[in-house]
């Protein structure tokens, strides 16, 4: 579905997976392969947080007031769940009405709030390199990373997107390989590695 050219294509676990522009190319679509043709790939939603307790973990249901969502991924940015000082984003499938800035809670423990959720969007016309790596133990973990030059890179398990923010003033990685368990990217004549 969609409009232009395919931005790229990448397989992994035994399903096609392709980016292209939206009709009006204002932004692009992730689809995949299945019996009844192209299905989209819901990117999700995402919400940045600081001071997260120590037991607020993925699967847990984040609430304040009347929003809520289901913690599909917990991404540390700076120091520690441990500390309780720390920064990050949580993603979630959906979630249900809207954060604000604020405290709040799971079934095990708290967090702040730094504002509003946001949809998950793709801008238009990038060029998609993908790899698929296991960084961790378990046979069946493999994931797929991505770059396109336009957007954050991203990881992505078959279930959540989850776009990897590096801090660089345009964050949007042009190549992207793995290399003996390390994650690279390159922002033209920069080259980044993940720890």
């Amino acid at each position: 579905p969609g409009e232009g050219r395919v931005l790229g294509v990448c397989e992994y676990k035994g399903l096609i997976y392709a980016w292209r522009n939206v009709v009006g190319s204002t932004s692009a679509k992730m689809f995949k392969t299945s019996a009844s043709g192209w299905v989209e790939i819901a990117l999700g939603r995402q919400l940045s947080f600081t001071n997260a307790s120590v037991n607020v973990a993925e699967g847990q249901t984040l609430t304040q007031g009347g929003a809520s969502g289901v913690i599909a991924k917990l991404i540390l940015e700076s120091g520690t769940l441990l500390s309780g000082t720390n920064t990050g984003r949580i993603i979630f499938a959906t979630v249900t009405s809207v954060f604000a800035a604020g405290a709040a809670t799971t079934s095990g423990g708290s967090l702040t709030v730094s504002g509003a959720d946001t949809a998950i969007t793709l801008l238009p016309d990038g060029h998609y390199e993908t790899v698929v790596s296991n960084f961790s133990a378990g046979q069946d973990n493999a994931k797929m990373y991505g770059c396109d030059g336009v957007n954050n890179a991203f990881e992505f398990d078959g279930t959540t997107f989850a776009p990897i923010v590096t801090g660089m003033p345009t964050d949007a990685p042009d190549h992207i390989t793995v290399h003996k368990q390390h994650l690279f990217l390159s922002f033209g004549y920069s080259l980044q590695f993940s720890s």
